[in-house]
C-alpha cells in the first residue's frame, strides 16, 4: 500500500497565543507533531507549506514550513462555509514519492505545488461542519486535502470512505490497499490486462505502491 503516517492526536504542540502566523521549519520531518495537538478542546490550525524548492534531496527544516495562525476550532467552526463545502478535520495524510516531483517547477501531469502554499497530499478526514447535501458531520471523507489540521474543501472533490468493519479502526488503508493504490491495481489487473488464472504475471515495479498491490491480487485472486 501507498505509505501513510497516522496522524499522532498525543503529541503537544507549542502554543502561544500572542504569536499569529508562526512559521518555523520541519525538523527531521516530524509531521505527526507539525499537525496535531493533544488538547482536544482547543485545536489550532496548523499547515505545513512549501518554502522552497529542494535542489536534490528533500531538507525539511528549509523546503517546508509549519504556519501556525492560532485560530482556535471554535473560530474555525463558527465561519460560514461556501454552499457545497465541508469543513474536514484530517486523520491521516500521505507521505508518497510523487509528492517529491510535485514540489519541483517542472512540466508535468499536475501543476507544482507552489511556494508558500500548503503541501499537496491526499489525506482522510473527518466532516466537522457541512453546508452540502452530500456529506454530514462525522462522516469520513478522502481527496486532496493536503498537510494541514482543518480544510474547507468544495464537497466535489472529496469522496465518501467506507471501510469494513474490520478495517474501521484503520482510517490510512482508504489511502492505499482500500483506496486508489487498491483500485488502480484491481481494475488494473483484471478489467485492463485481463488477466485469468492461465496468464504469468509479471510486475516491473513490484516494491511501489500499486505494484505490491497488483502482486497479491495476481497471488490470491487469480489461482
Amino acid at each position: 500500500p501507498a505509505l501513510t503516517r497516522n496522524v499522532a492526536p498525543n503529541v503537544q504542540l507549542t502554543q502561544n497565543s500572542s504569536r499569529r502566523n508562526q512559521g518555523q521549519g520541519c525538523g527531521r520531518f516530524g509531521l505527526d507533531a507539525c499537525l496535531m495537538d493533544g488538547n482536544e478542546n482547543n485545536k489550532e490550525q496548523v499547515e505545513v507549506v512549501l518554502a522552497s524548492r529542494p535542489d536534490g534531496a528533500i531538507q525539511p527544516d528549509v523546503d517546508f514550513q509549519v504556519r501556525r495562525n492560532y485560530e482556535s476550532s471554535a473560530e474555525i467552526l463558527g465561519r460560514a462555509l461556501p454552499e457545497d463545502h465541508v469543513l474536514v478535520e484530517l486523520i491521516c495524510t500521505s507521505l508518497d514519492p510523487a509528492m517529491r516531483g510535485w514540489m519541483s517547477d517542472k512540466k508535468s501531469y499536475i501543476k507544482p505545488v507552489q511556494i508558500g502554499h500548503v503541501m499537496r497530499a491526499a489525506g482522510v478526514a473527518r466532516v466537522i461542519k457541512s453546508h452540502s447535501g452530500r456529506f454530514v458531520k462525522g462522516q469520513l471523507v478522502s481527496g486532496m486535502i493536503g498537510w494541514r489540521r482543518f480544510a474547507t474543501i468544495a464537497s466535489d472533490l472529496l469522496e465518501h470512505v467506507h471501510l469494513p468493519p474490520a478495517c474501521a479502526s484503520k482510517p490510512s488503508l482508504a489511502l492505499g490497499v482500500l483506496g486508489g493504490t487498491g483500485l488502480t491495481a484491481y481494475f488494473g489487473l483484471l478489467s485492463v490486462g485481463q488477466a485469468t488464472e492461465r496468464d504469468a504475471v509479471v510486475v516491473s515495479a513490484a516494491a511501489g505502491a500499486t505494484g505490491s498491490v497488483v502482486v497479491q491480487i495476481a497471488k490470491h485472486v487469480l489461482r
